[in-house]
């Protein structure tokens, strides 16, 4: 609603105790200087 680009990672985890690959998803919100600290929005199985 800034009208900045805000970036959004996937990233590919760890693996759970029942053998699913956990991947986590990082959103770095856009500043008029740079990206704030990325925060961790969600935590799953994409599959």
């Amino acid at each position: 609603k800034d009208g900045k680009d805000d970036l959004g990672v996937l990233y590919e985890g760890s693996t759970a105790a029942d053998g699913r690959r956990l991947d986590s998803l990082f959103i770095f919100t856009s500043t008029a200087t740079g990206t704030k600290a990325p925060v961790k929005s969600w935590t799953g199985s994409v599959v």
